[in-house]
């Protein structure tokens, strides 16, 4: 809040592309798989077997979630953001219980809550944020705060239940010294202390934070350099997405030398395309052209900057 400016709330700039998105599936696949390692990673003993059991089907339960309610929210249609992000939100939720005796049915309420709670989050929370200058470039409150609150919620519940008949002293080991023994309405209200202290933490921290680095004495970016990759990467001319009209297609991907123009004795529906001295590249990429000249209706060519093509229909149609 406190780094937020509004020329970064309207910033064109941030955007993604469709081959982007397919392939950052590929990371949320290798975090669905290694989740439980996240989770049983301190645990210990049987403890250990049960938190790779239950953030599997916690996990599992919050991808079947995130289709259904981003199909209800979409229209029918699932949107990519609540694919890579909100399927994970089960394995977050389950965290601070996984190696405790919540049984398949408990995992499954616990990740399927945090499915629901993490794409709606991802649907109407976002827009929400920006209108109260708050920028979550990568959707971090939808995925890791809001999934982690509920699993503090949940270690709450579970810290309460009579667990002395499952782990008997299993469960202060490690964790108390002294040997003290706590009932389980006192270690509720431990797990709740800390789950308000980590809220307090987070919150101030974020706070000072932003404040230490608006000081005059950090460079601060100007405006047109928010979300721009090119001021420390290497990218493509065409990084920024262009509409995808055939109109702009043709324009680059035929070399300067080509010229559109209305032949003066063909029929006014049609443009010729004349192409002298295409490069073999140029024109295996347009696909099959005569040796000559193409033709191309003039009609099709006016409906196109307006709506978008594919690439393969585009060379297709030419």
């Amino acid at each position: 809040y406190t780094l937020q400016r509004r020329q970064m709330v309207e910033s064109t700039k941030e955007s993604s592309s469709y081959a982007s998105d397919i392939f950052s599936m590929i990371g949320t696949l290798f975090l669905f798989c290694f989740w439980p390692s996240f989770n049983a990673g301190t645990a210990y003993g049987d403890g250990r077997l049960r938190a790779i059991v239950n953030t599997y089907i916690s996990i599992s339960a919050s991808v079947i979630l995130t289709f259904t309610v981003s199909a209800l929210v979409g229209k029918g249609k699932e949107e990519i953001i609540h694919i890579q992000n909100a399927t994970l939100a089960g394995g977050v939720a389950v965290g601070t219980v996984a190696d405790k005796n919540i049984g398949l049915f408990g995992a499954m309420i616990i990740g399927s809550l945090a499915g629901i709670i993490s794409t709606l989050g991802y649907k109407y929370l976002l827009e929400l944020l920006k209108k109260i200058r708050i920028h979550d470039t990568c959707g971090v409150h939808n995925l890791h705060g809001m999934p982690g609150v509920l699993s503090g919620l949940a270690g709450i519940v579970v810290a309460s239940m009579p667990w002395r008949s499952y782990y008997h002293e299993n469960l202060t080991h490690k964790c108390l010294s002294g040997g003290e023994h706590r009932t389980p309405g006192a270690q509720a209200g431990y797990q709740c202390a800390g789950l308000l202290l980590t809220l307090a933490m987070a919150t101030v921290g974020g706070l000072v934070t932003g404040i230490v680095l608006r000081l005059p004495i950090f460079a601060s970016p100007d405006n047109d350099s928010y979300f721009d990759d090119s001021l420390n990467w290497h990218v493509p001319q065409d990084f920024v997405a262009e509409d995808s009209a055939l109109g702009s297609l043709i324009k680059n991907l035929l070399p300067n030398n080509i010229q559109l123009h209305e032949p003066p004795k063909q029929d006014a529906n049609t443009i010729e395309l004349v192409h002298e001295n295409i490069p073999k590249q140029s024109m295996e990429a347009m696909a099959r052209y005569s040796t000559q000249s193409a033709t191309l209706p003039l009609s099709d060519l006016k409906n196109d900057r307006t709506q978008s093509t594919s690439l393969d229909e585009s060379i297709q149609r030419l």
